[in-house]
């Protein structure tokens, strides 16, 4: 709002700041930034009481003021300006191909392979995921991704480089998921001593792949029907100060999102990830989400809803949130604010590797979703070696069942 209507937030008089409407050219509301009476004309405000968008862009915007009378308002600018490492950024940049292939290969020689009784000798596992990640990162197909992997290969990062349909095949193995998720896991390690504030949410990735609705709805296959297009979820945990994923679960787009917080958070945990602090959307307020995050010494984040109330039957930790929500609404908003980070980082990750799957079989595409987020972290950690001077290194033994 303030990036694109800044200039129209215009100070009236005293405390009080008008501020254009976002969806009516023509409307306006009035907005007083007085400590002890602050309010709003809009119904957001009048309605449920909070702070409303348009006093957080009067925060964002005002500076000192002099009033007619002489005297001077003083008002704190709350804006967040952060400084960009330029010549970090742009090393980090125009090497990224390179790093993200040498840190691939150190992140797969701990993938152990599976022993084999007879038959003839297989490819190594780490090349088979070394070359369906690298697919993954060049966005194009298998076949089209062939010279880039014989590439890696003539560098002596492949030992043998595998032929396009056999990457596909073995990306189309369920027992495959585990071992991606955990090198997603393990690609975020070099970051557990840096990453404390987290911030948790799903998202979906569009399939080539049809369903009839009355399916969907009501579990009745019937072609003739109207078809709706399969989506893969994602479910994160995000840093937000790296934007890297440090936990990650893919399902199908009909698991709920309040449901996954508790795996996600307890798996960083057991990494060695220290939360101090993790926020969240409201569909993911619930009593078992807020313990949970409590539990291991976090501060939970989340919006109460507009029917929210507290009652002797709520336990402390909702009790806790809702007077925090509620008696505390720019604190509370502006720690809330760095949720945004985990929406820039899906942003990134369907701008750089596209937001949709090429597989049409469900365990690829989960299989595929994971290939997204090793690649994404992977340039995470590019620019954390250059703007952190972070020396990554990856040593778990990773073993598929």
């Amino acid at each position: 709002m303030v990036r694109t209507l800044g200039d129209r937030i215009k100070h009236l008089v005293g405390t009080r700041w008008v501020v254009p409407s976002q969806t009516d050219p023509a409307g306006m509301y009035l907005v007083d930034v007085d400590s002890s009476n602050a309010s709003c004309s809009c119904l957001d405000h009048t309605d449920r009481g909070s702070v409303c968008k348009h006093q957080l862009a009067v925060e964002i915007v005002r500076t000192k003021v002099t009033l007619p009378d002489g005297s001077t308002l003083e008002a704190e600018r709350t804006r967040v300006s952060y400084k960009q490492n330029w010549t970090a950024y742009v090393r980090a940049q125009t090497e990224e191909k390179t790093r993200v292939q040498q840190l691939l290969r150190g992140l797969c020689d701990g993938i152990a392979q599976p022993e084999q009784e007879s038959g003839r000798t297989r490819l190594l596992l780490s090349d088979v995921v070394y070359a369906g990640v690298m697919k993954i990162y060049t966005t194009m197909s298998s076949r089209r991704a062939m010279s880039d992997i014989k590439a890696c290969g003539e560098r002596g990062l492949l030992a043998k480089v595998p032929s396009a349909p056999s990457v596909n095949r073995y990306w189309e193995r369920d027992d495959l998921t585990p071992l991606l998720t955990a090198l997603v896991h393990e690609s975020a390690a070099p970051l557990c001593a840096i990453e404390t504030k987290f911030a948790t949410d799903s998202t979906g990735f569009s399939t080539n792949t049809y369903q009839s609705w009355r399916e969907t709805r009501w579990g009745d296959a019937d072609e003739k029907l109207k078809r709706i297009q399969r989506w893969i979820k994602l479910h994160a945990q995000v840093g937000v100060d790296t934007n890297v994923i440090v936990s990650v679960a893919v399902t199908e787009s009909n698991v709920s999102d309040f449901e996954m917080l508790t795996p996600l958070l307890t798996s960083s945990v057991e990494r060695g990830f220290k939360v101090k602090q993790l926020s969240a959307d409201k569909a993911y307020l619930g009593k078992e989400t807020l313990e949970a995050i409590e539990a291991v010494g976090g501060v939970p984040l989340i919006p109460m809803k507009v029917n929210s109330t507290v009652t002797t039957k709520h336990c402390a930790a909702w009790k806790r949130l809702y007077h925090l929500y509620s008696a505390n609404q720019v604190e509370f908003s502006k720690a809330y604010n760095v949720r945004q980070n985990v929406e820039a980082t899906f942003s990134s990750i369907k701008r750089l590797l596209n937001g949709f799957v090429r597989a049409k079989s469900l365990a690829a595409q989960k299989n595929e979703v994971l290939g997204k987020c090793i690649a994404y972290n992977l340039t995470r950690l590019v620019h954390s070696i250059h703007e952190l001077k972070i020396d990554p290194s990856f040593w778990s033994q990773l073993e598929v069942a």
